[in-house]
């Protein structure tokens, strides 16, 4: 699966993945925004894409942090298959 969020002006988005059962166990943790260098983004997209590998049957807790902006967070949110 692929997390796609369609706001390219994000200063700083922190995304965190966690196993769910039965102890919480961080799985991948990213940092993306117009301040880091594209070429290190997980997959170099215009957008900000997370890849999410997710087994069948299985369940994750995702969290996503955004730095604080003086502009209102408005944006688009997809999770592709």
């Amino acid at each position: 699966m692929l997390l796609e969020l369609v706001n390219p002006n994000f200063t700083e988005l922190r995304h965190y993945q966690f196993q769910a059962d039965p102890v919480p166990v961080l799985l991948r943790a990213d940092t993306l925004g117009v301040k880091r260098i594209f070429k290190q983004r997980p997959i170099l997209h215009q957008n900000f894409q997370i890849p999410i590998d997710l087994p069948a049957g299985d369940s994750m807790v995702c969290i996503l942090y955004f730095a604080p902006m003086l502009l209102p967070l408005n944006f688009n949110l997809f999770l592709w298959e």
